[in-house]
């Protein structure tokens, strides 16, 4: 397949065209799926899996183009880059989660662990909803967008506190910026102060 379609493609959904975005999904899904699996490779299945990890990184990718933060965007080998680079980046970020002390520091145990005397379940699946409830979803959505608008006008603000909240690093944000890290430390902090006051 040659570069047209894809840059057709992606024309079509900086339009507005949804069709083009399942045709981007389908193009690119079992080759993300792949990636995934070998990056997750020694990870607890049940905690995570390949296929929630390629759907962030598409919702990533989509919420992207919508916020105009990929301008070198032209073709299927610049798509490629950044779907790697969401990917592999969402793979790690969950794998250093699940080493993480407090969330058992990689020794998460599984529906089969039992009571030793009564062989009676110690919490496990059941004890938890397989999503947030959409009252708390609704909650943080909310609270993330009033966060936001306390960054008034400021876009490159506004572009820092999203590109963070994302899990880029200051390293990374600094280079699609097209700024130094220092520059992004002292934004960084100005927006935690913005947050944190008051009014």
């Amino acid at each position: 397949m040659n570069d047209e379609p894809i840059t057709e493609w992606l024309a079509r959904y900086r339009d507005g065209e949804a069709e083009a975005a399942n045709e981007l999904w389908k193009n690119y899904y079992e080759r993300l799926i792949s990636l995934a699996r070998k990056r997750l490779r020694g990870s607890r299945k049940r905690v995570t899996d390949e296929e929630d990890l390629v759907v962030d990184a598409f919702h990533s990718f989509f919420r992207g183009v919508d916020a105009g933060r990929f301008p070198k965007l032209e073709d299927r080998d610049d798509l490629w880059q950044i779907l790697v680079v969401l990917t592999t980046r969402k793979a790690a970020n969950q794998l250093k989660r699940e080493k993480r002390d407090k969330r058992g520091g990689g020794r998460v145990r599984g529906e089969s662990f039992f009571h030793p005397a009564t062989g009676e379940s110690q919490g496990g699946l059941d004890q938890i909803g397989a999503e947030p409830s959409p009252e708390f979803a609704d909650a943080v959505i909310q609270q993330c967008g009033e966060l936001l608008d306390k960054l008034g006008a400021d876009g490159a603000l506004r572009t820092i506190a999203t590109q963070k909240l994302e899990g880029f690093t200051n390293a990374e944000i600094a280079a699609q910026l097209n700024l130094n890290v220092r520059t992004v430390d002292r934004k960084l902090r100005l927006i935690r102060e913005i947050f944190s006051s008051d009014d």
